[in-house]
Order: structure tokens, then sequence, then C-alpha cells
């Protein structure tokens, strides 16, 4: 087998020996270093494993122990759904220390695809100029590349969005566009998606790809069974409505659920409702309430607290919402929390209203 990084063909022993120079060579930046080596791990036949941390989708985060055999079971799903071909284009624009960026580089090796990459900056699908089959990026590098270019990069043929949520807005400019756009559904502990949406279709749901079994439990919380990538009976914390065997449409996180005055409330569920009022990051939490238990309040990130009307959002939002989802309080924070994947720290981001 051979193998095609940054168009250069190496045979197996070639690649350990290129991916040991790079690492050891100061010159080269540590996101190109982090991509060689996850590539000396994988190829090496010293191990049959790897280790990645997960993002805390199933619980606290913590490393867990991947093997080989069953990134390459997840890849080849992947390879299969979108029918890539020996010698296909894959790029790598995703920093290789998250799950998401080792799997594509774990496609292209066995798949024997040509495997491109690029720093990992929020404008690189930008800097694409060179046709590509296959790409998988965050939604922060698709929102700049549609910034920039509302028409997308016609040179990417098919993109892969993860790593968190999409906003309408977003999905309505990448459903006009000739790439193929699927978002992602998964976790570390699935490695990598085991569904995939497709925006261009404007579908609501989640398909999943072959071999996978899902079902909730008595909180309408997802688990996920998927034997050949190792995954038995996972339970997550993702408030699903399944649709049919193989598709379900995402609601929320029971982590973030709302209880007040003993009506639940899915807070992703309304954002979505209120996402074209509101320019800036957002997000629904609650504090605590001496008579409704919890009052839902609305937290938006902005520097100057003028620009955001409030008395407008209010008056919008009692026309779009029910009187159980309209918040009672709006508060306008200098900054949020966030993690490394550039997620909300929706509880920690709370607390500092106080």
């Amino acid at each position: 087998m051979h193998y095609i990084i940054q168009h250069t063909t190496y045979s197996e022993e070639e690649l350990l020996i290129k991916a040991k120079q790079m690492q050891e060579d100061n010159a080269v930046p540590e996101w190109e270093q982090a991509i060689w080596a996850f590539i000396s791990v994988f190829v090496s036949r010293e191990t049959d494993a790897f280790i990645n941390k997960t993002s805390g989708s199933t619980g606290i985060p913590k490393e867990i122990n991947i093997l080989k055999k069953q990134a390459i079971a997840s890849a080849q799903k992947t390879i299969d759904f979108f029918q890539l071909k020996k010698h296909d284009r894959l790029h790598l624009c995703m920093h290789a220390k998250y799950i998401g960026a080792k799997m594509m580089i774990v496609r292209a090796l066995i798949g024997e695809m040509q495997l491109s990459y690029s720093e990992p900056t929020s404008d690189a699908l930008n800097k694409i100029d060179f046709p590509i089959d296959f790409c998988a990026a965050v939604p922060m590098q698709v929102m700049k590349l549609v910034e920039k270019h509302k028409a997308g990069n016609a040179y990417i043929k098919t993109l892969l969005i993860g790593g968190a949520s999409i906003s309408s807005s977003l999905r309505e400019l990448l459903q006009q566009q000739q790439t193929q756009y699927y978002h992602s559904f998964g976790m570390t502990e699935t490695i990598s998606h085991i569904a995939l949406q497709h925006i261009n279709t404007n579908e609501p749901f989640y398909t999943l790809l072959d071999g996978i079994t899902i079902g909730v439990d008595d909180s309408h919380c997802l688990w996920i069974d998927a034997p050949a990538i190792g995954v038995h009976h996972l339970q997550t914390n993702d408030i699903v409505e399944l649709i049919r065997a193989n598709q379900f449409i995402w609601q929320g996180r029971k982590d973030y659920m709302i209880n007040s005055g003993g009506v639940k409330i899915i807070p992703e569920l309304i954002e979505a409702k209120i996402q074209h009022l509101i320019q800036f990051p957002f997000f629904l939490s609650s504090i605590p309430d001496p008579l409704l238990g919890e009052k839902l309040i609305l937290l938006i990130e902005s520097k100057a607290a003028d620009v955001v009307d409030k008395k407008y959002l209010l008056e919008s939002m009692h026309t779009l919402l029910s009187k159980y989802e309209v918040p009672k309080e709006i508060y306008v924070l200098a900054h949020f929390l966030y993690t490394e994947t550039n997620k909300i720290k929706r509880k920690e981001t709370t607390t500092l209203i106080n």
C-alpha cells in the first residue's frame, strides 16, 4: 500500500521516516507536527490503539483508548456513504488533536486517497484553490467562508461540518451553493459521526450510517449501538425524536433542560425559533427563582450593551413563542466562556451575571 500526503507518495517505511522527521523539526509548526504524530501512531505496527480526549457529550471529559480496527470500521462507513474511492482528494483544515481531524487522516490512509492539509485557521476554507472531493470543517470556518464568498468555495465538492450546531441563517446560505454540505452527529465515544444530515435538501433529520442502531430511554435521550466500532448501548444526554428506525431529529441536551414552574423547557428548541432576531452569540439559561424554581433567561454576548434593543426583542419573542418560552430577563455580557472547540460553556457563563 502507498500513501499520498501533500502531493508526495510514500511507502509505509518512507511515511514513518517522514513522520519522525516532521516531529523532530523545530521549524515545523505545532499543528503540522500533530498531523504527522497521529500518522506515525496510526501507521505504526507497534500499537493497536490511540488515545483521544472526549468532549463531554456523554459525561465528564476523559481520555479514551480507541482501537485502530474500530477507527478503520468507522472510516469505512463514511467512505461507503459518500462513495469515496482510491486517489480521491481529501483535505484537512482542523487541528489533529480532535477526533474529527484524526478520522479524516484515517479515511485517506485506508482508502489510499490523496491527503492535503492546511493550517487550521478560521478562514482555512477561503484558502483552498484546488479541487477537493471531500473536506471537513467546523461551523466557524464555514461562516468565515460565506462572509467573504456567499457562493462558497466551488473547488470543494463535499463538505462535512461538525463540532457544533449550525445557525438557520447559515443553513439558508449553504442550501444555495453547489458544494454538498452535510452536518454530522457523533462524539469521540462513537469514533466520529454515526449519522448525517444533508443540509442542501433542508432535511430536518439525521440519517444513520449502516450498522448503527439507536433508541431512547425514558427521558427521550438517545442511546447508540454500533458493534463494528465497539459501541454497545452508549447512553447520551441528547434528547431526540425518533422518526424512523434509521432517522431522528435532534432537539437538545438533557443537561441544559430547564424546569420552570413545572414546565420542562429545552433551550435549543426555542433558540432555533429566535435565531433570526439576534445578530450576536446568545443562549437561553436559567437562574434560581423562589416562585418558579428556575427562571428562564436570555444571555447575549456583546461588548456594547446598548446595541441590544431588549424591548424590541421581548415584543418579537412574545409574537413567536408561547408564554412559557419567553425569557423573563435579558442579560448582555461582554464575553462568554468557551470550550477549546468554541462551544459556549452555558452553565459557567450563566454564573457571570452574578
